[in-house]
């Protein structure tokens, strides 16, 4: 093979735009988040399209996203996969900052110093939420 052909091979491998590998999509998910909520105003769109990347990503059967109001209780404001019925009654759940943070309530898993993912496996729900 001539040095211009292996050129040519190594720049359509190396620079085309289809992810290499497994990382490539996590960062190329990452960054069209990124700049999809750049200059967004609306929290609630921002979430919208986290939950989006975050089910296309790992293929979660739902998620949902809770935050704290300015009343200090913590409530679902996004969610996907959720059914109807399901989602009526997940966003009617409020939790005070003690209710999250009870690893016996809802047993998770530390993500980052601001993030705690909590596996349905480990069944982290209170009795009237299953």
């Amino acid at each position: 093979m001539n040095p211009t052909d292996q050129t040519e091979r190594i720049l359509r491998t190396n620079y085309s735009g289809v992810s290499q590998n497994r990382y490539e999509d996590i960062m190329s998910a990452v960054s069209f988040l990124v700049s999809r909520s750049v200059g967004e105003k609306s929290i609630e769109t921002i979430l919208k399209e986290v939950v989006r990347t975050i089910h296309r990503l790992f293929d979660f059967q739902f998620v949902a996203i809770s935050l704290k109001d300015r009343d200090g209780m913590f409530r679902y404001k996004v969610q996907l996969g959720l059914t109807q019925e399901a989602k009526k009654k997940y966003f009617e759940l409020e939790y005070s900052l003690s209710d999250s943070l009870d690893e016996s309530i809802f047993p998770s898993t530390a993500v980052s110093d601001l993030t705690r993912f909590y596996m349905q496996e480990n069944a982290p729900y209170k009795e009237d939420e299953t």
